[in-house]
């Protein structure tokens, strides 16, 4: 009734709590974190005439389980709020289930941001490497300038390195794909610039 009291739970009411039918007249137990909430939204069912709320009961084994009850009043022949209509059902499985999501998600962002790091690093200190080897060959043309067999292997040396070069920047570009927010750009405005330039 509008009091709170029961006037009819049926057997799966019961079934949630790990009662047997007519097992307790009490209601479940609120978590106490929830009553205030749950006071807020009953204010608000009596204002609106239905109202939506996820709490905590405390079942029969002492464990605490999540509820989603959807509550609507129920009127007279005089269209007045006689009863509430309570429609409620078990969440907790689904509670346990988002926080697995969101803890996996967690450790999801934060492998990505190592493999971010890593990845950057070794680029960087790859590309010093290889240009340690570009210098070393531009040095070693100069000195065998009169060598065209040796010139044309430090040729192909330095092609490869610039290939491999390429490589890592496309890896950089593609690791930044979904990595950062998308932001506008006034093309126009870039392209004076660059002109400007």
């Amino acid at each position: 009734d509008l009091k709170g009291n029961p006037i009819y739970r049926n057997p799966t009411y019961f079934k949630q709590l790990g009662l047997k039918e007519g097992e307790s007249e009490n209601f479940a137990k609120v978590h106490p974190d929830d009553l205030n909430m749950l006071r807020a939204k009953n204010a608000e069912l009596l204002n609106n005439g239905s109202s939506t709320s996820e709490y905590r009961v405390k079942l029969h084994d002492g464990s605490w389980a999540y509820r989603l009850a959807r509550s609507t009043l129920i009127y007279d022949q005089n269209k007045a709020p006689s009863a509430i209509l309570s429609v409620i059902r078990d969440v907790t499985q689904q509670k346990e289930l988002d926080s697995r999501l969101k803890e996996n998600q967690a450790k999801i962002q934060e492998m990505n941001e190592k493999l971010r790091v890593v990845g950057s690093l070794t680029r960087h200190d790859v590309s010093n490497k290889l240009s340690v080897i570009n210098n070393y060959s531009y040095l070693l043309k100069k000195k065998y300038a009169d060598k065209p067999d040796i010139v044309d292997a430090l040729s192909k040396m330095e092609q490869s390195v610039r290939e491999s070069a390429k490589i890592f920047s496309f890896a950089k570009m593609y690791e930044e794909i979904g990595a950062k927010e998308l932001v506008y750009v006034d093309v126009e405005n870039a392209l004076n610039e660059a002109r400007a330039l």
